[in-house]
């Protein structure tokens, strides 16, 4: 490939791609140093209704979530803690060994001065009360914070949504509306690994092993179509992908397949936000080039997109329509080979919210009434409660309600030893045996928060989703090929 095809990269500082070497190097040495996480099997902490506020910082966290406009988070036992900057805090997320967590911070006057929802659930970003005058909310900062509540700071131009590394405390992020795709430390300055000339990146994915980003690049020129590129964590590499999309379409990128040989994309015709609300193909790409493989029409929504743990098959939630309530229903589809196969659902039901069980067994998810369904309600207020914790096979075999789970679950979330299943409702975070039985209530009630948006509407209680820990949560066996591991590629210094 000419060097020329690749867009030009200037380093925020001196040194360029060594800048980018030192910076993860340094984060992979603290990740080696700590012996990160818990081992795959380990039972999950005690889980039991909030109560009691603490200051502790030696005590590790079950859960975070978002408060009253705290990040707080739960730490087991009915014991919560807040931490992070005052203001509006949002969008908790954790590093992959728990010891950050990432959050957006409105630091503005709080929705609590106007109106933010509609029944209960994600609304348009509510305006601002100021001087009398109602003006639309300014972009959040993102923050980080130790997970022990210390070391809390803003990432200086960083735009969310952010990205952290799956294999080291770094997080990756866009700049100026785009311009440029920069990584850095979790207590560090960050450093630029591309920049877009007069065009801008329009989205970006990790790979699986943490070594490399892809993006999709929109050009300035708009006779030349959106391309994707890839670049080596470190900096020393770079590599435009051979797919180009329709013609004047954009690329949403959905994520990386766990090999690293290909990518899945949404193609967004024309750059159009009202078009992809709608539904997009969901593309399977190979990085040696050859004619992409359509799978399904799905929403450009991440969540929505899970791999397997060993690698073989994405769970992903296909339907058109920006509607959650209409038209959606589970798909388990093989990659490469590209094949789905449909989740069996009831008439007159929807099916969201993939989860795999650790050991790629079953799938966690959630089942609610269609709209116009008997109790569905009129309005997605009164239809959010509907929504129901259920488990499966892949291919449909056993699917059955989760007795006990409360109702009104998003987003659940399989615990390391595949015993309890988390879960995020309008009111509170809870949890419940994967079999069945009582459910416990980690934190709650829940109360304010800043609505999210069209993105979220009908996706996610008007409160936000809880990000479990690395260290409660399942993260998913290392993706294998073929029944082999994956080989890890080696960075500077030779991590």
């Amino acid at each position: 490939m000419p060097t020329s095809s690749i867009p030009p990269r200037t380093p925020s500082n001196s040194g360029g791609a060594k800048a980018v070497r030192r910076l993860v190097l340094a984060a992979l040495t603290v990740a080696v140093a700590a012996g990160c996480g818990l081992s795959r099997g380990s039972p999950s902490p005690s889980l039991a209704p909030s109560g009691v506020t603490t200051t502790s910082t030696t005590a590790k966290a079950v859960a975070a979530y978002a408060a009253g406009g705290r990040l707080t988070e739960a730490l087991g036992g009915g014991v919560t803690r807040e931490v992070g900057a005052s203001g509006q805090a949002a969008d908790p997320t954790w590093s992959y060994d728990g010891a950050w967590l990432s959050y957006t911070c409105q630091s503005s006057p709080t929705p609590s001065e106007c109106s933010t929802t509609q029944g209960g659930f994600a609304a348009h970003p509510p305006p601002q009360r100021c001087g009398g005058l109602l003006l639309p909310p300014g972009p959040p900062s993102v923050h980080v914070v130790r997970a022990d509540g210390s070391g809390d700071h803003a990432v200086a131009g960083a735009e969310s949504p952010v990205e952290w590394s799956p294999s080291a405390d770094v997080l990756a992020f866009t700049t100026q509306s785009g311009a440029a795709l920069q990584i850095a430390a979790a207590d560090g300055l960050a450093t630029d690994l591309v920049k877009a000339g007069g065009g801008s990146i329009e989205s970006f994915v990790w790979s699986h092993d943490g070594t490399a980003l892809a993006y999709a690049l929109h050009s300035a020129d708009p006779s030349t179509a959106d391309q994707v590129f890839s670049v080596a964590a470190d900096g020393s590499r770079y590599q435009r992908w051979p797919y180009v999309p329709p013609e004047h379409a954009g690329i949403i990128l959905a994520g990386w397949w766990p090999d690293g040989t290909g990518i899945l994309a949404w193609p967004d015709p024309d750059h159009s936000a009202s078009i992809a609300a709608d539904g997009l193909p969901l593309v399977s790409v190979r990085l040696a080039g050859g004619p992409a493989q359509t799978l399904a029409t799905t929403l450009p929504y991440r969540p929505w997109v899970r791999w397997s743990p060993d690698g073989r098959s994405v769970a992903v939630v296909a339907g058109a329509g920006r509607e959650p309530w209409q038209a959606k229903s589970l798909a388990v589809c093989s990659v490469p080979g590209g094949g789905c196969t449909p989740v069996p659902q009831a008439p007159g039901t929807v099916s969201v919210d993939p989860a795999w069980s650790p050991d790629g067994s079953r799938i966690a998810f959630v089942r609610a009434p269609e709209h116009g369904s008997p109790g569905a309600g009129a309005d997605f207020g009164s239809w959010y409660p509907s929504r129901r914790l259920w488990v499966t096979g892949p291919g449909g075999a056993d699917a059955h309600e989760v007795p006990g789970a409360a109702p009104g679950v998003a987003a659940p979330a399989w615990s390391r030893d595949g015993g309890s299943l988390g879960y995020s409702t309008g009111s509170s975070v809870n949890s419940v045996p994967a079999t069945g039985g009582s459910a416990a209530q980690v934190a709650g009630p829940l109360s304010g928060g800043p609505a999210p948006g069209w993105p979220l509407i009908g996706k996610a209680p008007w409160t936000g989703l809880a990000a479990w820990a690395p260290s409660w949560r399942s993260v998913g066996a290392v993706p294998t090929l073929r029944g082999r591991p994956r080989p890890r590629v080696r960075l500077p210094g030779g991590f």
